[in-house]
């Protein structure tokens, strides 16, 4: 992490990161307004003396990884990140994946390069690495634990450079200007996650939520965010150390665990309008299909809710409101009023079975 912070809890100055002076106490205090929004972050994430600092070293690494973000500090130039893929045994999307960042514009001013990891020990999808005709470096990779934390743990340990990651799905394809827009937000979210949009095309899923837009670099919660389409900085893996937990190899939700032990931090995470596109496929089409996803992402929110023995009562009272709720408006409403009843029923009902049964049974599809 560098040089010592000096003193955290005296009233003179101290040093961040070993180039940051922040100002004595005496100093003469300026308005929130006017302070630049370094010095906010600063203030907000504990490394400034009138807040005492932090005392954990974990949070005193993220803490001042965001003092860089500072404004006194030299302003980064754009700095390239890698785009990690971890697929199995889906050939054709992930072909389709990689012709999609072929057309993406700029690409390799952005892109540093990209890592695919298989899942596959017999390493099924090398052949299509091989053949993708591509401005930027990509590096194959086989990781033979299955799972789902394993291989996103072999992109972070494959990078170079202690780049930042964007993580993409193998059945999703991305907009032309994806690169560009991730890469801006980035610029100005240096240390934040950046959650990027997805339009999901799937035929026969509810529409009710459709319309609903986030202003461009606004604040999301842990449980708003995932792993698909996804930027995280360096500092998440360099200076707090993180990595996706093995436990959910098998169940997923090892993305929702990371990212609120983020938010545990004091990290950010922020919505940018950088779009890919979930394509329709044959296995997600119909409402079943969106039901299964609902209550098995709930089930699994529960699972780590009651790892972390928060929220258990509440958890448990919300899933049997919204079985309640949802079951007496699905035998009265239509259309769209119907499918959100259906959903409020599935949700619940993964939180019971998250928060109750045992956690060999939780998760998993």
């Amino acid at each position: 992490m560098g040089r010592s912070h000096g003193r955290l809890r005296s009233g003179r100055s101290r040093v961040c990161a070993s180039t940051l002076v922040v100002p004595p106490r005496h100093a003469p205090r300026t308005s929130r307004r006017a302070q630049p929004r370094g010095d906010r972050a600063c203030r907000r994430v504990g490394c400034h003396p009138r807040r005492g600092g932090t005392t954990n070293r974990t949070d005193l690494a993220v803490s001042c990884a965001f003092v860089s973000a500072c404004p006194r500090r030299r302003t980064p130039q754009v700095t390239q990140f890698v785009i990690g893929v971890t697929t199995l045994h889906r050939p054709e999307l992930l072909r389709r994946l990689l012709a999609s960042l072929a057309e993406t514009t700029a690409l390799d001013q952005f892109v540093h390069s990209i890592i695919v990891v298989d899942n596959d020990p017999d390493g099924g999808t090398r052949d299509v690495v091989t053949a993708a005709c591509l401005p930027v470096a990509v590096r194959y990779v086989v990781e033979p634990v299955r799972g789902y934390a394993s291989p996103r743990n072999a992109v972070i340990e494959s990078r170079e450079h202690d780049l930042p990651v964007c993580f993409l799905d193998d059945d999703e394809v991305v907009a032309t200007d994806w690169a560009a827009q991730m890469a801006v937000a980035h610029q100005r979210f240096p240390l934040a996650i950046i959650q990027g949009s997805v339009r999901v095309e799937h035929e026969g899923w509810p529409r009710f939520k459709e319309g609903r837009e986030r202003d461009p670099g606004i604040r999301i919660g842990a449980t708003a965010a995932s792993t698909a389409n996804t930027l995280f900085p360096s500092a998440v893996w360099d200076d707090a150390g993180l990595r996706f937990d093995t436990q959910f190899n098998l169940s997923g939700g090892e993305d929702t665990d990371l990212l609120l032990r983020w938010e545990d931090l004091g990290g950010e995470i922020r919505w940018w309008p950088a779009q890919c596109t979930e394509p329709a496929h044959p296995d997600r089409d119909g409402l079943l299909a969106y039901l299964a996803r609902a209550e098995n992402s709930s089930m699994t929110y529960a699972r780590i809710m009651r790892q972390r023995r928060r929220r258990r009562t509440a958890l448990a009272i919300s899933g049997l409101l919204r079985c309640a709720v949802g079951t007496a408006s699905g035998a009265v409403t239509v259309g769209s009023r119907h499918e959100a009843a259906h959903v409020k029923v599935a949700i619940g009902r993964g939180l019971l079975r998250g928060l109750f049964l045992p956690s060999n049974r939780v998760g998993g599809q």
